[in-house]
C-alpha cells in the first residue's frame, strides 16, 4: 500500500502534465502561421538586426536592453517597408485586376470581337487537334462554361476579402512575436536548449541547418521566382498584354515548380498576342521570356544557393507544395524547414544506432 500511493501520485502528476500540454498546444494552434512567419522573418532579417544593434551600441546613446529593444523595433519597421508593404500593394493590385478580368469576361462573352478571338485560337490549335484526332473547341468550351469560369475567377477574390481581417491580425501577431524573438532570442536560447533531449552542440547544428534552409529557399527559390515575375511583368506591360500584374504573379508562382516555370505563362500570352495581330507585343513578351526570365533560374540559383542546403530540388518542390497545401503561403518556408529537421533527426537516430553515447551524451 505504501508503494502504491507514490505510484498513484506520479501517475496523476504525469496525466495532469499531459492534459496541460495538450491544452497548451491546442491553445497555440491558431497562432502557428503567425509564429512561423515570425520565425522566418526573424531569420531573414537577423543580419539587418545585428547591424542596427552594433550601430546603436557604437553611438553610445543607448545601452543594454534599450539598444536591443530599439534595434528590434527598427528591424520590424524595416521588415514592413521592405517586405510587407510591397506585398500588400501587389495583393491589392491583383485583387483589382482579377475582379476586372471576371467582370470583363462576363461582359465580353457573346460579342463578335470576343468570339472572333476564340475562333483564332481554335484555328491555331486545329493542326494539333487534327494530328491527335481531337475535336476540342476553345470557343465552344468558353461559351458553354462561361459562368463557371467567371465564378472560378471571383471565388479567390471573395475569399481574399473575407479573410483580410484575419490576415492583418496574423501579420500583427507575427511582427510582435518577431520583435521579442530578435530582442530576447539570445537570452532564451539556453533555457530552450535545455528542454531538448539532445546535446547542445547537436541542437545548435540542427538550428543552423534550419536557418540555412530558410535563407537558401527564400533566396534561391522565392526571390528568384519574384525576380522572374518582375521581369515578365515588365515584358507583359511593354508588350501590351492585358492584366499584366496578374500574369506577373502567375509567372512568379509557377516559377517555383521545376520543369514548368515561366514558359507555362509567357508562351500562351505571346501566342495570344500574335493571334490578335499584335506581332511586336508577342515578340517582346517571348523575348523577355526566353532571353531573360528563363535564363535567370540557371544564372542566379547556383549563385544564391551555393552549398547552403543539400536538399534536392525535387524534395524542395514537394516540401513547398505540401507546406502550402497544409498551412497556406507560409508553407513555402515551413515545408523545407520541416524536411530539414526530419533529415537532421534521422542523422541523430543513425548516429545513436551506431554509437548511442555520441548522440545522446550529457549536456
Amino acid at each position: 500500500m505504501e508503494s502504491f500511493v507514490p505510484r498513484y501520485r506520479y501517475l496523476a502528476f504525469f496525466v495532469l502534465t499531459a492534459l496541460v500540454l495538450v491544452g497548451s498546444v491546442a491553445m497555440l494552434l491558431p497562432f502557428v502561421p503567425a509564429l512561423l512567419w515570425a520565425t522566418v522573418l526573424s531569420v531573414l532579417m537577423y543580419p539587418i538586426h545585428r547591424r542596427f544593434l552594433k550601430r546603436f551600441e557604437r553611438l553610445r546613446l543607448l545601452k543594454g536592453d534599450r539598444a536591443g529593444s530599439v534595434a528590434s523595433f527598427s528591424t520590424v519597421v524595416a521588415t514592413m517597408l521592405i517586405v510587407l508593404i510591397p506585398l500588400a500593394l501587389i495583393g491589392l493590385g491583383l485583387f483589382a485586376q482579377v475582379g476586372g478580368v471576371s467582370t470583363n469576361l462576363a461582359g465580353e462573352a457573346g460579342k463578335p470581337s470576343f468570339e472572333k478571338t476564340l475562333e483564332s485560337v481554335d484555328d491555331a490549335l486545329k493542326p494539333l487537334m487534327d494530328s491527335v484526332g481531337g475535336t476540342f473547341s476553345v470557343k465552344e468550351y468558353v461559351l458553354e462554361h462561361q459562368q463557371e469560369i467567371v465564378q472560378g475567377l471571383r471565388t479567390p477574390v471573395v475569399k481574399f476579402a473575407s479573410q483580410a481581417g484575419f490576415t492583418i491580425l496574423t501579420l500583427v501577431i507575427a511582427l510582435l512575436t518577431m520583435f521579442f524573438m530578435l530582442r530576447d532570442g539570445e537570452r532564451l536560447r539556453k533555457p530552450a536548449l535545455d528542454l531538448i533531449p539532445l546535446p547542445h552542440e547537436k541542437t545548435n547544428e540542427i538550428l543552423a541547418k534550419v536557418a540555412d534552409t530558410i535563407r537558401a529557399v527564400f533566396i534561391g527559390t522565392v526571390l528568384v521566382a519574384l525576380i522572374q515575375g518582375l521581369v515578365m511583368g515588365i515584358g507583359y506591360w511593354i508588350g501590351g498584354a492585358p492584366s499584366s500584374l496578374m500574369l506577373a504573379v502567375a509567372t512568379a508562382v509557377l516559377a517555383v515548380i521545376p520543369l514548368l516555370g515561366p514558359p507555362v505563362v509567357y508562351i500562351p500570352v505571346g501566342a495570344m498576342l500574335f493571334l490578335q495581330g499584335k506581332t511586336t507585343g508577342a515578340l517582346v513578351v517571348l523575348g523577355f521570356g526566353f532571353l531573360i526570365a528563363s535564363q535567370i533560374d540557371n544564372l542566379l540559383k547556383p549563385l544564391f544557393i551555393g552549398g547552403r542546403t543539400n536538399l534536392h530540388p525535387l524534395a524542395i518542390f514537394f516540401s513547398i507544395l505540401g507546406g502550402v497545401l497544409m498551412i497556406g503561403p507560409i508553407g513555402i518556408m515551413a515545408g523545407p524547414m520541416l524536411l530539414t529537421i526530419l533529415l537532421a533527426l534521422i542523422e541523430v537516430i543513425r548516429a545513436w544506432m551506431g554509437n548511442p553515447e555520441s548522440a545522446t551524451g550529457t549536456q
